[in-house]
């Protein structure tokens, strides 16, 4: 799968971060409910669902060469591949807004880390570092971010890493 992401080649150069992403493909694999969610996140929004593996995938890079804990990496994973699932339970066309969003738009775009946090918290075993990673992929460290205006001391360092605007 890597090696047809465009611009993501190169990690297939690094054996460490292969081992990585398939130890974290592993632990992802344990939990039906984070499958199930992103099989639907597939069927439905394709586009999201594809940049939501780019993320997962650049961010376990990015991880790796940071030299994170295993929990931060699957914290960084698990967040790439799950911060947009709450895009699901909002009404359509939200997420494929173009950038003209009025104020309803606006606040529902802005729900989307906290109903997935929400989701991913419930998830019996999983770390809640997961959900506090995916609440921050928006944040900004100079507080311009949503939903809380989070400055730098108060980010989760996994959400930071790498799936705040990783695009394909």
């Amino acid at each position: 799968f890597i090696a047809n992401i465009p611009g993501i080649k190169w990690i297939l150069k690094s054996e460490q971060i292969i081992t990585n992403i398939e130890n974290l493909c592993d632990f992802y694999g344990t939990f039906p409910l984070l499958r199930q969610k992103l099989t639907v996140l597939a069927s439905n929004m394709p586009v999201l669902y594809q940049n939501s593996l780019y993320c997962a995938i650049a961010g376990v890079a990015i991880a790796t060469k940071l030299k994170l804990t295993d929990q931060e990496k699957q914290a960084v994973f698990i967040g790439g591949l799950m911060h947009d699932v709450g895009f699901l339970h909002l009404p359509p066309g939200v997420a494929e807004n173009n950038g003209e969003l009025g104020d309803k738009f606006t606040s529902e775009l802005q729900a989307h880390p906290v109903i997935a946090q929400k989701f991913i918290d419930q998830i019996p075993n999983l770390p809640k570092q997961i959900g506090k990673a995916i609440l921050d992929h928006h944040e900004r460290s100079e507080g311009t971010g949503y939903p809380s205006q989070k400055t730098r001391d108060d980010l989760d360092r996994a959400g930071t890493v790498s799936y705040t605007h990783l695009t394909l």
